[in-house]
């Protein structure tokens, strides 16, 4: 069997995508390959590893993103400010795996309740580092027409973290693999390594 030297491309593109599928070698969201850094947030006290082209939103951009003055304490964005990654901490020292999953399906009913347009997918909890961390995925609507959200909570020594990724919606496809595999990438830093 000859082939087309366009199938020969397309193959050689179809491998290429299969094993850049990780963290570690980056992830093909479209045709775009995205590679990640390490960053530290609040103070060192978590790493996370993200995306290399997110940066920090404009103070600007932000408040009308996120128009309620309890918006969350650090958002991230592509070059775009289309793709956000926001996080939130929260000292609340009595906080178990277990009430974080409760916390998930209350969160679920607020949002609901604010907004009945929303339209949730998943309200699940996944096995990361030993650990049982709840998620949700929901469609709601934006400034700029509707989105795709991925919402978690993460339990470290001191409370808890909200974690939350968002897209326009015709982009859920292309970026809720990517969102799973940073947030498998989350660690609590020692106090060594905080500094």
């Amino acid at each position: 069997m000859s082939y087309t030297d366009e199938q020969i491309i397309a193959l050689k593109w179809r491998e290429r995508r299969k094993t850049c599928n990780c963290i570690k070698t980056g992830i093909y969201v479209g045709n775009e390959l995205i590679q990640f850094k390490n960053m530290e947030l609040f103070d060192n006290y978590i790493s996370i590893m993200l995306p290399d082209k997110f940066d920090f939103m404009s103070e600007e951009t932000a408040k009308y993103k996120y128009p309620s003055v309890f918006r969350p304490q650090i958002i991230l964005c592509d070059e775009t400010e289309q793709i956000n990654m926001t996080f939130s901490k929260f000292d609340e020292k009595m906080v178990t795996w277990e009430s974080l999953a409760h916390g998930l399906k209350d969160m679920q009913v607020a949002l609901k309740n604010v907004n009945p347009s929303v339209l949730f997918f998943h309200n699940e909890i996944m096995s990361l580092q030993d650990s049982p961390v709840p998620w949700m995925d929901f469609k709601s609507y934006g400034m700029d027409g509707p989105l795709y959200n991925f919402v978690y909570f993460w339990l470290i020594k001191t409370g808890m973290i909200l974690g939350m990724f968002n897209c326009p919606f015709s982009y859920m496809k292309e970026w809720n693999y990517l969102f799973v595999k940073v947030i498998e990438t989350i660690k609590e830093q020692s106090r060594g390594e905080r500094g």
